[in-house]
Formats: C-alpha cells, sequence, structure tokens
C-alpha cells in the first residue's frame, strides 16, 4: 500500500524499484488513493473509501500487507477496518518513508499495534524519541537501494572517468531536489565560494518561482525543472561538485539523490538535517559541514584541488557501494517476509495517543485556515 504514487517521488520510486528486486514475491497488488505514474506495467488497483478496500480484502487470499508509509492516514486506517471486517488476520509490515515525528506522517496507534514489524529508513529515525516505546525486536532499520539504473549508473561513472583533468575551466556545482529542500540563501552560499570560474547549476527548481527570480540576477547560476530519473542522472554525471544545502529543520531522509552523486563518484559538501550524514565520515568521503562558513571553505577547497576532488569522489563512491547497496535491501525484506507473522498486539502509550490526536487537531485547523484564505482570496477577484 501506498497512498500516493508518482514518477518523482521517492517512496514510490522504492516501491517500484523492491517489486522490480524481490523475486521471491509471485503475486502482489498495489492499493493507492492516486496513481499518476507514467508507467502502467503494475498491478494497481485506485481506491477510493472503505467499501473498495474491503472488497479487495474480501475477495483475495492475501499472505502479507506491506504498508509503505508517508503522509495520510486514509488507506492504513481503512485496511484495518476492513481486515476486522472480514475476521482475517494478516502480518503487516510498515515501512516509514519519513521521520516518524513528521507531524503529516505519523503513525497511527492502531498501526503501530498491529505491524508485525515497523521498518525505519535512517538510524536517525530508528533512534526517533517519539517511537522509542516500540520493542526494539519490532523495529528494524533498512535502508532504501533498488538495483534499478545500477547499469546507467556503472555507464556514467566511467564516463566520468574518462573526463580529461581540468586546468582552469568552469568548476560546476550542482544540486537537484524539490523546491522545498532548497534553503533560502543557498545562492548566496554559493557566491561565496572562493574560486573565479564557477557555475551552479539548480536542478528542481520551477519556472517563475521564488529561486527562480533570485538566480535569474546572476549570470553563473542556472535553473532547471525537475527531470525524470534516467535524465537527471545523466545530468548529474557534468557535476564537479554537488554542493547540497538542506534548511537545517527539513523533513529529508537519507537522501537518495545525494547517494546518487555519492555513486558516480562526485565530491559532495552537505549541510542539513542528521540522517543523511550517516552517508560520510567527514573529510575522508565528503563533507559535513556544520556552519554555513564551512560550507564556504569546503566547496572552495574542493573548487580549488582537481585531486582532492577524483580523491574524496573516490571515497564516496566506494562507501556507497559498500553500505548502501540493493543486495543488503534485498535480504532484509526477504527475510521480514519470510517470518512475518501476526504478533502480539505492541502498546502504545497514552503519552504518545495524546500527542497523535493533538497533531491530527492543528493538522485539521491548519487545512481548514489554509481552504478559508484560498476562499478569501476568490472573493477579492471577484
Amino acid at each position: 500500500m501506498n497512498n500516493s504514487l508518482s514518477d518523482n517521488d521517492g517512496s514510490s520510486f522504492a516501491l517500484v524499484g523492491l517489486l522490480n528486486d524481490l523475486d521471491f514475491i509471485e503475486s502482489y497488488k498495489i492499493l493507492t488513493l492516486k496513481n499518476q505514474m507514467i508507467s502502467s506495467d503494475l498491478n494497481v488497483r485506485v481506491v477510493k473509501n472503505f467499501e473498495d478496500v474491503c472488497d479487495e480484502i474480501k475477495s483475495d487470499n492475501y499472505d502479507l500487507v506491506h504498508n509503505f508509509r508517508l503522509k495520510g492516514n486514509d488507506l492504513i486506517n481503512w485496511t484495518l477496518r476492513a481486515l476486522k471486517v472480514n475476521n482475517k488476520r494478516i502480518p503487516i509490515i510498515t515501512t516509514v518513508n519519513q521521520r516518524p515525528s513528521f507531524l503529516l506522517s505519523l503513525l497511527t496507534p492502531d498501526e503501530i499495534r498491529n505491524s508485525y514489524k515497523i521498518v525505519l529508513i535512517d538510524k536517525a529515525s530508528y533512534n526517533n524519541r517519539l517511537i522509542s516505546f516500540i520493542p526494539e525486536n519490532r523495529r528494524c532499520l533498512n535502508y532504501y537501494c533498488v538495483s534499478r539504473y545500477e547499469d546507467v549508473f556503472e555507464r556514467l561513472f566511467n564516463e566520468r572517468l574518462s573526463q580529461k583533468i581540468k586546468s582552469g575551466e568552469t568548476i560546476i556545482f550542482g544540486r537537484g531536489s524539490t523546491l522545498n529542500k532548497c534553503s533560502k540563501d543557498i545562492i548566496d552560499v554559493f557566491q561565496r565560494i572562493n574560486i573565479p570560474n564557477k557555475e551552479f547549476r539548480i536542478y528542481g527548481v520551477d519556472s517563475g518561482s521564488w529561486l527562480d527570480k533570485i538566480a535569474s540576477k546572476y549570470e553563473n547560476v542556472k535553473t532547471y525543472p525537475l527531470l525524470p530519473l534516467a535524465e537527471w542522472y545523466e545530468a548529474l554525471k557534468d557535476f564537479d561538485i554537488f554542493l547540497y544545502q538542506l534548511p537545517e529543520y527539513s523533513h529529508a531522509s537519507l537522501d537518495g539523490t545525494l547517494g546518487a552523486a555519492m555513486k558516480l563518484g562526485i565530491p559532495a559538501v552537505y549541510y542539513g538535517p542528521d540522517a543523511a550524514k550517516e552517508r560520510f565520515i567527514n573529510g575522508i568521503n565528503g563533507y559535513v559541514a556544520t556552519t554555513k562558513d564551512e560550507i564556504v571553505e569546503y566547496a572552495t577547497l574542493l573548487g580549488k584541488d582537481e585531486n582532492l576532488r577524483l580523491q574524496i569522489g573516490k571515497e564516496g563512491r566506494a562507501s556507497t557501494v559498500r553500505q548502501f547497496n540493493w543486495r543488503n535491501t534485498y535480504n532484509v525484506y526477504r527475510r521480514l517476509y519470510e517470518d512475518a507473522t501476526v504478533c502480539e498486539e505492541i502498546h502504545v502509550p497514552l503519552k504518545y495517543r495524546i500527542f497523535y490526536s493533538t497533531a491530527q487537531l492543528c493538522i485539521a485547523i491548519r487545512e481548514r485556515i489554509r481552504s478559508l484564505k484560498r476562499e478569501l482570496r476568490k472573493i477579492k477577484t471577484h
């Protein structure tokens, strides 16, 4: 189950990649509320209400429910209710695709109670204090890695190796992400990097957006829209340095975008939330900046030294291939699928239940306020 499927969504990419890799699965069906994927070779059913889910649970003999958790509670709530109505007990594995304390992705108390395993995709999520009450034997750490595009990465990496060493040429800094992961001052920080010939390529920027307007003031900053993955990897290949500054309190995970750059041997300078720091041994396979000044310092260091870029890039690729590879992901999920069973319910403390209910109320109030603002804007335009 996944609330929404999209070609540009990380959890959708992981889900499709896993279905491709987990060759022991004989048959499957993806239940979703919305399907925006261009490729249609998946067994997908779009459900609109509880009755649709109940009908699905009743009509098919499922062995396992894999709940790919991002935003929204409707799908899991309908599924748990449908299982109860149909008097079926089916093991549930819940993979949390975001930080567990992110308000829009909070696990429901019933979701926690009824999960055989809660799978977290980075150490920061696994150790999140909000879910520390979940017993360790019901939690599991498993990094998202899939074999899709492995041949593309190998080809692009070899193409990078064959490129001649730059001498006095423009050093290309680059990044790619959605707009909400772009700090307001990323261009200001880039302009402080102390090398004469530099260019900043920013992917994932909507035309006319605030960042596009700022970038248009500089000749050495170029923006591009969000690209399909294959095209994005081709563009990524041309970066000399991956300059990845995120808002400090953004809801970022281990970050596949950063992982792709490191896998291509592109040295990275990172600033942002803790989860992605797991990828780094600072100064060995990349740089983790703790201040904006350090971003400038590390980027300048790499920009001036071709040999350092090659060395850091080499170590970054080696650590990524070694630690974050699809075989490890495959082995963990295979074991979970084979061992999954209906277990004793996990105790959810009152403190969490109150926090969850309060968060849902706050989200509902916020959405109502936004709705009222939209209505007021319409009235003003008329």
